[in-house]
């Protein structure tokens, strides 16, 4: 793991950076174990974290729930189609080759710029553009949160290791529909190498109900698209294992366009999905589930 120091809170910049002492992401007090001591890993489905406000959805279950969710099989469609993709995996299961030929062909919406309306790069050592949700609707306290120097330079970073709840830190800008988001994101840690625990991109946030659209390494090494809705996850699809593992770099990017949800790992496709009852809009935001994670900059911007 890349070593860095621990940045105290940011008042005056990158001035008062260069007076840290050296530390880890993750905080003093995080809670970790021994392996010799640690908790066993709950035992659940794939797709299914032990998320405590995330009760098990079964497949069955998500196309006959109030979301009436589609699976759009992307059958080589190109960006501009997105939308037109119809085929629908009902049983809640990606057709393995209509996804790979998707890889091939769907490619990435432009971000120029004319059309970014937020970003933050955390190179002025600021965090004045993020918020934390309140702990009663899934965020958790401001100290979870921080800047921190890695030999890359600032980035923002969770530190807080637990199995416990989400932290979740929103941009302060206003609700958009249509958005690109865009993330560098490196995982530090997982509480255990699990479907169960994850670091995520959110587009369409609404802090006030905890809902939204993420796109969530996980524990696995999988990728996974899913929408939050009043702080309960509905599984959507189990995504295609990436290899994620801590300590590598990944650009990560949820297209939301209408009811169609967009996601794409490195620049590569991933999946997408058509949400018959769309999220009207919301801001970003950045989340973990047992897991600690870095970012190192973050884009927003209309299709």
């Amino acid at each position: 793991m890349v070593g860095f120091w621990r940045l105290a809170r940011i008042s005056v910049g990158l001035a008062v950076l260069a007076l840290l002492a050296e530390q880890g992401c993750a905080k003093p007090g995080k809670m970790t174990t021994p392996d010799s001591a640690a908790e066993p890993a709950p035992e659940v489905e794939p797709d299914q974290p032990a998320d405590p406000s995330d009760p098990p959805v079964m497949a069955t279950d998500v196309a006959q729930n109030e979301d009436a969710l589609v699976l759009a099989a992307i059958d080589g469609a190109a960006a501009g189609a997105i939308d037109s993709a119809a085929d629908s995996a009902i049983d809640g299961a990606i057709d393995e080759s209509r996804d790979e030929q998707a890889r091939e062909t769907i490619s990435l919406l432009p971000i120029t710029a004319q059309n970014v309306v937020f970003g933050d790069s955390f190179q002025d050592g600021r965090m004045d553009s993020w918020q934390t949700a309140d702990p009663g609707s899934g965020g958790t306290l401001d100290t979870d949160w921080s800047i921190v120097v890695a030999q890359s330079g600032p980035v923002y970073c969770q530190g807080t290791l637990d199995n416990r709840t989400w932290h979740i830190s929103r941009a302060s800008i206003g609700p958009l529909g249509d958005q690109i988001v865009e993330a560098i994101v490196r995982i530090d840690d997982f509480y255990a190498a699990t479907s169960s625990y994850m670091a995520a991109v959110f587009a369409r946030y609404d802090f006030l109900s905890d809902s939204g659209y993420l796109l969530a390494l996980r524990g696995d090494g999988r990728a996974i698209l899913r929408k939050r809705t009043q702080g309960v996850t509905a599984s959507w699809v189990s995504g295609p294992d990436l290899g994620i593992v801590p300590g590598t770099w990944y650009t990560v990017r949820l297209e939301v366009v209408g009811a169609t949800v967009t996601a794409f790992v490195d620049g590569a496709f991933v999946m997408a999905v058509t949400d018959t009852t769309p999220l009207a809009g919301g801001t970003v935001a950045l989340g973990t589930y047992g897991a600690t994670m870095e970012v190192q900059s973050v884009v927003v911007a209309k299709p």
